[in-house]
């Protein structure tokens, strides 16, 4: 379970893609998540456990679980940062509006903020809005 942490986070930091369009057993690349699962597991005893995991489907390779231990680490990053901004005399709010493929407006949410004389600049979230107009 800490290589699946250890590579959630790594994703999270470098801001990485976890999926790939085509996550089945044949697919040639199953996205980054899983390609970094079997790298990992060439190096150690871990090839042994994912052998067994495969056999049985293990919900720790479901995206059910994926977004659980993303939503977690986002919980406790977004957290960090607005504890680091509490702490500094001054931010900013950063709002952008696009509409995605589908057609659905979204707003990302960025802070700006100085935190031990260094500029910081944390992304906090994506929102579905329904419309744009000021009403």
């Amino acid at each position: 379970m800490r290589r699946l942490i250890d590579i959630t986070l790594y994703l999270a930091r470098q801001n990485g893609a976890f999926r790939g369009q085509n996550e089945s057993n044949t697919s040639l690349n199953k996205g980054n998540f899983l390609e970094l699962v079997q790298l990992l597991s060439n190096y150690d005893s871990i090839k042994m456990h994912l052998d067994h995991i495969n056999k049985i489907h293990s919900k720790q390779k479901q995206p059910i679980t994926q977004n659980d231990i993303i939503s977690a680490f986002a919980t406790y990053v977004r957290g960090e940062s607005l504890k680091e901004m509490d702490e500094s005399k001054t931010f900013s709010i950063l709002l952008d509006e696009t509409t995605d493929v589908s057609h659905v407006e979204q707003v990302s949410f960025v802070v700006r903020f100085v935190h031990q004389m260094e500029i910081k600049e944390r992304f906090l979230q994506v929102c579905d809005v329904s419309g744009t107009t000021a009403k």
